[in-house]
Parts: structure tokens; C-alpha cells; sequence
């Protein structure tokens, strides 16, 4: 029976303790057992399990001593678990990324996460900020669902190119399709589209010849193909 009940006192503790390696369990068992000299030749060191003492014991390298909440330290330093915190799961931990709930974030900046620091008429204020951004920001697109089609009207300006973006997601489980156009005209229509699926809609602009600029401004239209 010895096994299974230093097992499960090992369980116990990195159950308390998860930032502990298997080294450092060891030494925490092995240190906080009761000695009885008489048990020598039949158990290792002469040692009878103490699971009250293991537990109360002293990690045997704290390397968080001022962190009640201690882990290991590493990327996110003391008492943050680097490991389980990736909210938007994007590979960087929550505790370094400036937007770590915003999947379609650029980075945090004065318009916050998700919203580029952008200044569309170049007069030094950034359009989210800006009063009269609307003279230069297209207005967003409206869309319409038809049959396996959806139609795109967009407001045209004067100096403004669209790029407008769109992602094609069919019924189910199926791949999400992405796909770019030019929009020369006010209107355009996409058709063959599966019916059922999930299509959105957004766009990208260009003023007078500036380098094409990515508008959240426009949001995201989502309708379903009939």
C-alpha cells in the first residue's frame, strides 16, 4: 500500500502547489517525513509519511517569496500563470498583450484596441477623434441578401477607391471563403453563393493615391444567402 499513498500525497500537493516540478515535489516528500530510525532497513531512509507536515511545508526554492499566490516565475512574472491565460487565443499571454479579449485587434493606441490610429484627410487628428471625419470616411455599405446572391451598395465620394472585403461562410462546418474586389461602381452583386451561408461584409479605402488603409470604421454587415 505504500505506493498508492505517496501517490496520492504527491497528487495532493501539486494539486495545492502546481508551479512545483517534479524535483521539488520530491524534496517537499522526502523532507517532511517523520524519521523512525527502527523502519531503516525496511524503508527508504527510514522515513514514515507525514502528509499534514507536507503540506505546510516550505517550497524548497521560492523564487515568489513576497507572493502569497506564488507560481513559478516566467514570462508573466509571479502569481500569473502563464500557461492559462491567452484570452483571445493569439499565442501572446494576456499579461503582454495590450487588447487580450480583442481577437481583431492592431494594437492599443489612442483609439483603443482594435481601431487603427488612422488619419484619413491628413490633417493631424486621428479620424476617431476627428469631428469631421465623416467628410472622409465612406459611409458603410448596405447589403442585401437575394437568391445564392447578395448586392452591395456602396455611397460613392470623390478621391475614395473601395476594396471591399468579403468572407463567405457556408452552412455548417464548412471553410470560411475570403474574397477581395474592387468596387468600381456603386453597386456590386455577388452571386453562386451556397445557400444558407453566413456572409460578411466590410471594406478598405483609398483617398487620392494615399497607401490603402484598412476602415473598422465601416463595421462588419453579416446576412444569409436565401
Amino acid at each position: 500500500m505504500a505506493a498508492p499513498m505517496v501517490t496520492g500525497a504527491v497528487g495532493l500537493l501539486a494539486s495545492q502547489r502546481p508551479y512545483l516540478t517534479g524535483t521539488h515535489l520530491k524534496s517537499i516528500l522526502y523532507q517532511s517525513a517523520d524519521i523512525i530510525p527502527g523502519n531503516s532497513p525496511y524503508v527508504f531512509g527510514g522515513r514514515f509519511l507525514n502528509v499534514g507536515a507536507m503540506s505546510l511545508a516550505a517550497d524548497p526554492a521560492d523564487n515568489c517569496p513576497a507572493d502569497p499566490n506564488k507560481l513559478e516565475p516566467g514570462v508573466c512574472g509571479c502569481g500569473t500563470a502563464d500557461s492559462y491565460r491567452d484570452s483571445d487565443n493569439d499565442a501572446t499571454y494576456d499579461c503582454l498583450d495590450q487588447c487580450p479579449s480583442d481577437a481583431a485587434k492592431t494594437v492599443a493606441g489612442v483609439c483603443g484596441c482594435g481601431v487603427p490610429d488612422v488619419d484619413g484627410n491628413a490633417n493631424n487628428v486621428v479620424d476617431c477623434k476627428d469631428p469631421v471625419v465623416g467628410n472622409v470616411v465612406p459611409r458603410s455599405p448596405t447589403v442585401k441578401a437575394g437568391k445564392k446572391s447578395i448586392t452591395i451598395t456602396m455611397t460613392p465620394m470623390a478621391g475614395v477607391t473601395y476594396y471591399v472585403k468579403v468572407t463567405v461562410q457556408p452552412k455548417g462546418r464548412g471553410k470560411a471563403k475570403t474574397s477581395y474586389y474592387l468596387a468600381t461602381t456603386q453597386v456590386g452583386k455577388l452571386s453562386k453563393l451556397p445557400s444558407g451561408s453566413t456572409v460578411s461584409v466590410s471594406y478598405a479605402y483609398m483617398v487620392e493615391g494615399r497607401p490603402r488603409i484598412f476602415s473598422y470604421y465601416s463595421g462588419t454587415k453579416k446576412v444569409k444567402v436565401k
